[in-house]
């Protein structure tokens, strides 16, 4: 058994004389996908703050113009209801897992 060093996915058990059981091929990936899902879960808090910096710098150089006014808050608008619908989604997500026999769903972390 072989165990190859992935630069961004850690470790994975494989035997070069065995081809590989899809159970454990499963059970291996299963591990990846979580650590997928929760950068993307995360990454709307990074986002969000440079938006907003963003909108108010728009809005700190429009002298005065309404245009770019309106333009600099409907984007913090935007933003805002973004974040409001990401803070929404994810309990909402883990509910359907959890009303599908999903099992027990931590609401830290998104596990499938």
């Amino acid at each position: 058994m072989a165990i190859l060093r992935t630069p961004t996915w850690g470790l994975l058990k494989v035997d070069l004389n065995q081809p590989p059981d899809l159970k454990d091929v499963l059970q291996q990936s299963k591990g990846l996908v979580n650590d997928i899902m929760g950068a993307i879960v995360y990454a709307p808090l990074f986002v969000l703050p440079v938006v907003f910096a963003i909108a108010g710098f728009m809005y700190l150089t429009s002298a005065g113009n309404e245009q770019k006014i309106a333009q600099a808050r409907s984007l913090m608008l935007w933003a805002l209801l973004g974040f409001v619908v990401y803070l929404a989604a994810v309990p909402f997500v883990k509910m359907i897992i959890q009303f599908f026999g999903g099992g027990k769903v931590d609401p830290t972390r998104f596990n499938l």
